[in-house]
């Protein structure tokens, strides 16, 4: 009988060790942030044709947010990217986190977030829904947030578009931007863009 114990230990610990390395999720850091120097040996960057990637639009994105315009310029670049609406539905808020684990299901290869609004009451289930794109090793990426979650490592970098940046410095191309997301190169955490269109 003393050997089931020590089986059994040995199974624990097995799985415990299997447990800790199945998260995709850097320690302390953001997926898509953890670079804070350029590389010496310069990346073979990813194509930007072989990418997909999940646009969760703003409630009112179809009306006047930023959501058409960065479909327009990650296309016009060749990102490929699928939309996931919220406008007109009774739930926005719940709709934008579902949009959330549509494209973890998907395995986008980046979330992009339009117009999140995270408060008291929804903190919970935004950190949930915004956890699991982290734990699959998905970088998230924030538009024109309104209230960002106060937990930075959900997310890689806030996309600031149409003067929501002013002050953070000089707009970089939105398609260039979130290509330093998805390469994990060295970027600041407030990234204003412009969505022109080379």
């Amino acid at each position: 009988m003393t050997g089931r114990p020590r089986a059994w230990a040995a199974a624990a610990l097995a799985l415990a060790a299997a447990v800790a390395l199945a998260s995709c999720a850097p320690a302390g850091k953001a997926v898509g942030d953890t670079q804070e120097h350029a590389p010496k040996v310069p990346v073979d960057a990813t194509d930007r044709g072989d990418l997909v990637v999940g646009l969760v639009g703003s409630p009112d994105g179809a009306s006047g947010g930023a959501d058409r315009a960065v479909l327009d310029a990650l296309a016009a670049s060749g990102i490929g990217t699928y939309y996931a609406s919220t406008d007109g539905v009774p739930d926005p808020d719940a709709a934008m986190r579902d949009g959330v684990r549509d494209a973890v299901a998907r395995m986008a290869d980046a979330i992009l977030v339009s117009g999140i609004a995270v408060d008291t009451a929804n903190a919970a289930d935004w950190d949930e829904a915004l956890g699991e794109a982290r734990q699959a090793g998905l970088p998230v990426v924030l538009i024109d947030p309104a209230h960002a979650p106060a937990d930075r490592t959900l997310y890689a970098a806030a996309f600031l578009t149409a003067g929501a940046g002013k002050g953070d410095g000089a707009p970089t191309l939105i398609d260039d931007a979130l290509m330093e997301i998805i390469d994990d190169l060295p970027h600041a955490k407030r990234m204003p863009v412009t969505t022109d269109v080379r």
